[in-house]
């Protein structure tokens, strides 16, 4: 017995023009009372119901109704069906005053409702021609041209010649503005000649086939989103339809010296040209279009867009006044040339081949390949961004560019070149040894790369001033970076060893970074003054750096390797090391360091295994100390002994004893105390039997004896 609500209202959206809906909605009113619903049920059906009213409401103030939006409407009433269709609850003394509210809501859609068909529209199949008066009476007869009249879906060719003598007149070309402000939808064709004054389809929103229109004036079509076919616009003046998003094709075929701007700024499809695989537009100063043809020129134009996504073939552009140009196609398959020297380009492309662009800037932050093709690329700007460019199979250059980051740059099958690039900055990128996969740079430029295969990959390697490698899978000789003052350096493999040697006479800077695996660091003969360790390294041999005065230990050990070693000496200047972090130490050698007075050991905490023979050597140096020689006791008074003080020796005491003691490991060491604190020797001698006796007869405050600590005995003493 039930009637669906959804059908009623179905009929009010697809039936054409004014109908009477007091009959349905009586007997949907009788239905309603007669279901078995409780309170709730029906306000949630009166809050429903609202909502579709004010959807409705605002639809009428917009004055139309997309196929999108009309199906929204249907939707929502589909819900209030269900929901109808759900009540099953006993009772219906109180649902007629609920239902009266309901009721008054549903007669305000259906009155909307009403007027919202009239403005969706009606239809009529076939062919609507205006070439002469007769067509222009008879198209009236099928148009209902008056201000309620209906918004028209025509499914025919429309033909209208707005130029013929009769029609032409003012009074006439009023009648046929009219009937164009009614069309909505033409599945068909659209051709429209003589529009010698301005003229408007302001409700146009589709149309299946081609679309061409032409005069001496402008065409306004506000609201026109999608033509199936091509489109041929031969208008003058300021020409704007930003709303169109598709065809196959646009030509603007009218005098194209007239054209001052073009809007297709929506448009995501399609070519727009004005001859044979070419756009000209001599006086316009604003362009913005769908897809190029291959050949663009724009003298003019200030602002150039192509937001076409399409895949693109050879292109090339003139726009000497520019500022910005942009450009969407999703790929470029042939040569792209764009000069626009003054313009902000950005280039939206996932790919290119061979290309040349000259601009003042250039954004390609989608580009993730250049391919081998032709010359490869060259970009003369005086900036380059390409955040995600990964693969470069071509030669790139770069041209008065003086900074080159390539964030995910991992594949360089080819040439880079950039004269003036002053930092490449490529942390992925592998840097083979191969004499056709170069990179060349500005004297003194900063590399940031991921690992290099030899040099000779840096063809200015001897300027180089700072260089970095964030994962160095395989040795490399240095000694020519001559000019280089700064290196980060993280190698990613334990078989590596890194050698800083006397020829590479600039370097101040050494940075290992904290993941690094180095078998040997060698730092020898340079002139840095300050040195850092981190990572691992299980060899460290820092030795006749003569102006070398912090070294700071941050590297470790690594399980399942060798014990580590440390060799630290003749380095003049070196104030103090703290081998406190080193761990599984079973070598260490610090000797000739001529300023060193203060030193802490390595830690006793993390030990070499017992297998490992221990050797420690800290002579030469600048340790000081403190003696007293023993002093023999009388009959009142009693024997004091020889006694020493030196933090450093009791910094090894505490190491070799933790390694005796709990290991019986085997730990050789040679110890010294360099120089006497003033008043530390009754005689001035460090010479007590208990320790060497190879010494000087006299020793003045500050002065190198010749003692060493080798002994248990020895070391006790302190």
């Amino acid at each position: 017995m039930k009637k669906g609500l959804l059908s009623l209202l179905v009929v009010a959206l697809t039936v054409v023009g004014c109908q009477d809906y007091d009959d349905q909605f009586d007997s949907l009113n009788k239905e309603i009372l007669a279901l078995k619903a409780d309170l709730s049920t029906i306000t949630g059906l009166q809050t429903s119901v609202t909502a579709i009213s004010t959807e409705i409401t605002k639809l009428m103030a917009q004055g139309s109704a997309t196929d999108v939006e009309l199906a929204k409407v249907l939707t929502d009433i589909s819900l209030v069906k269900t929901a109808v269709n759900a009540i099953d609850v006993t009772g219906i003394d109180d649902v007629v005053a609920q239902t009266a509210d309901l009721n008054a809501e549903i007669d305000t859609i259906m009155e909307k409702l009403t007027k919202l068909t009239a403005l969706t529209g009606g239809t009529y199949a076939g062919p609507l021609n205006i070439k002469s008066l007769v067509q222009l009476d008879a198209a009236e007869d099928i148009v209902d041209s008056s201000e309620d009249g209906p918004l028209m879906t025509i499914t025919g060719d429309i033909h209208i010649t707005a130029g013929q003598t009769d029609l032409k007149l003012a009074a006439n070309l009023l009648r046929i503005q009219a009937i164009l402000s009614k069309l909505k939808v033409v599945t068909g064709a659209v051709t429209i000649t003589g529009v010698d004054i301005a003229m408007t389809a302001d409700e146009l929103l589709f149309v299946t086939g081609s679309l061409n229109i032409v005069g001496k004036s402008s065409m306004a079509l506000p609201k026109l989103n999608t033509v199936d076919g091509a489109v041929d616009l031969g208008l003058y003046g300021p020409l704007s339809y930003p709303l169109l998003t598709s065809v196959t094709s646009l030509e603007l075929s009218g005098n194209t010296a007239s054209i001052t701007t073009v809007d297709f700024s929506g448009l995501t499809t399609g070519i727009v040209t004005t001859g044979q695989s070419s756009l000209v537009l001599p006086a316009s100063v604003s362009v913005m279009v769908g897809s190029l043809p291959v050949s663009v020129t724009l003298a003019k134009a200030v602002t150039v867009q192509a937001h076409g996504v399409d895949n693109a073939t050879d292109l090339s552009i003139s726009a000497p006044k520019a500022t910005e140009l942009i450009i969407k196609a999703a790929k470029h398959t042939g040569q792209v040339t764009i000069v626009a020297n003054l313009a902000a380009v950005t280039l939206e492309t996932t790919e290119v081949g061979s290309t040349a662009i000259h601009a003042l800037s250039v954004t390609a932050d989608k580009l993730k390949k250049i391919r081998a093709a032709g010359l490869g690329a060259t970009i003369s700007a005086t900036t380059f961004s390409a955040a995600v460019l990964k693969d470069v199979a071509a030669t790139l250059t770069l041209v008065s560019i003086a900074t080159a980051d390539l964030p995910t740059l991992a594949t360089l099958t080819a040439s880079f070149t950039g004269a003036k690039v002053a930092t490449f900055t490529a942390p992925k990128l592998s840097v083979s040894a191969t004499a056709s996969r170069l990179i060349d740079l500005k004297a003194g430029a900063t590399v940031t790369v991921k690992t290099i295969g030899h040099l000779d990959a840096l063809t200015d390697s001897n300027t180089i001033a700072g260089l970095t490698v964030t994962a160095q899978a395989n040795d490399i000789v240095l000694d020519n970076m001559v000019k280089l003052a700064t290196l980060e350096y993280t190698s990613s493999v334990i078989a590596g060893t890194l050698t800083i040697s006397t020829t590479m006479v600039s370097l101040t800077t050494l940075t290992l970074g904290q993941t690094s695996k180095l078998t040997t660091l060698t730092v020898s003969a340079t002139n840095m003054v300050t040195l850092g360790t981190a990572g691992v390294i299980l060899n460290t041999n820092v030795v006749n750096n003569a102006k070398l005065t912090t070294l700071s230990f941050g590297h470790t050990h690594l399980d399942g390797q060798l014990a580590t070693t440390v060799d630290i000496v003749n380095n003049d200047v070196l104030l103090a090391l703290d081998m406190s972090s080193l761990g599984k130490v079973k070598e260490v050698e610090v000797t000739g360091n001529a300023s060193l007075t203060t030193f802490t050991a390595p830690s006793v905490t993390n030990k070499a295994e017992p297998t490992v023979s221990v050797v420690v050597t800290m002579t030469g140096n600048a340790i000081t100390g403190t003696y007293s020689k023993t002093i023999s006791g009388t009959e009142t008074t009693p024997t004091i002994t020889t006694s020493a003080t030196s933090a450093a020796i009791t910094s090894w005491k505490v190491f070799i004893d933790g390694y005796n003691l709990t290991q019986n490991a085997s730990v050789t060491y040679n110890l010294d105390i360099d120089k006497l604190l003033l008043g530390s020797s009754t005689d001035g001698k460090y010479n007590d039997g208990a320790y060497s006796t190879t010494s000087v007869t006299t020793v003045a405050a500050s002065t190198a004896v010749n003692g060493t600590i080798s002994t248990t005995v020895q070391l006790d003493q302190f």
